[in-house]
């Protein structure tokens, strides 16, 4: 009887698991065209990628001209278990808009850290 319910415990575990995955794909692969981006955080698809609060911060922002459409690619560390861990969001470019993301690469730039300047600060 123990036996059974650990393993309709581990069915259900491995369920939500996969479920969770399947949902974040299937988001990211609807072309739903919808990002906001903020001084504090992104808002992609439905996801919301924040670096503010809670120890996370902005590590950089580029533009990558390798993928096309082309992206704007934000990488920001939160903290994990061991430490900060940095994390990347994806922003598609439309051809026409490539001023405006060299505007907010600009614009954010002032609030950049590195991974290793913000050890000392963080618990």
């Amino acid at each position: 009887m123990m036996i059974g319910v650990a393993f309709a415990i581990i069915a259900l575990m491995a369920g939500a698991a996969s479920l969770s995955t399947w949902i974040s794909r299937r988001r990211n692969l609807t072309p739903t065209g919808e990002a906001r981006i903020g001084r504090r955080g992104l808002w992609l698809n439905g996801a919301l990628h924040t670096w503010s609060g809670g120890g996370s911060f902005l590590v950089d922002c580029s533009l990558d001209n390798s993928t096309d459409p082309k992206c704007l690619v934000f990488s920001y560390a939160a903290i994990e278990r061991h430490g900060p861990q940095v994390h990347q969001a994806r922003v598609p470019v439309p051809q026409n808009r490539l001023d405006e993301a060299a505007q907010v690469i600009a614009g954010l730039r002032s609030d950049f850290k590195s991974v290793a300047e913000s050890k000392g600060r963080l618990p």
